[in-house]
């Protein structure tokens, strides 16, 4: 019976040795494929650290044209923006303009009775109109 005990305490004891073997090598397996991906990890950052250092020092001679070109664009653009605002100005003050002379005839026509009182509101009206949409 002792033998039979000791047999089976024996095998059990192999299995466990044979578990441990297993850990060992999936363990071992684990920390290689952690020391891989460091390395990857180590690979890609000093392709960019390249790659952007190669990227400044070629970009360096351009960087003060592409600064330049924005200045002119920026002045270009002030510049049409003051065109802008100036064709408003003048466009609001023609409307303005012919707004007071289509009132004073309104004026006239009403004051004379003249059937064609109702147009010269109408154009009155479309000239508020195209001012509220400038």
């Amino acid at each position: 019976q002792r033998k039979a005990t000791l047999t089976r305490q024996l095998a059990k004891a192999k299995y466990d040795i044979e578990t441990l073997e297993n850990s060992l090598v999936a363990c071992n397996r684990t920390m290689s494929l952690i020391e891989m991906q460091q390395n990857f990890v180590a690979l890609t950052q000093s392709a960019l650290l390249q790659y952007e250092q190669k990227t400044y020092i070629r970009s360096s001679p351009i960087i003060p044209v592409i600064n330049m070109k924005a200045m002119e664009v920026a002045v270009e653009l002030y510049e049409l923006l003051n065109f802008l605002a100036a064709e408003k100005t003048q466009r609001v003050q023609s409307i303005n303009k012919t707004r007071e002379s289509r009132t004073m005839l309104l004026e006239f026509c009403v004051d004379t009775q003249d059937p064609n009182a109702h147009k010269h509101e109408q154009i009155l009206s479309e000239l508020n109109v195209m001012r509220d949409h400038l």
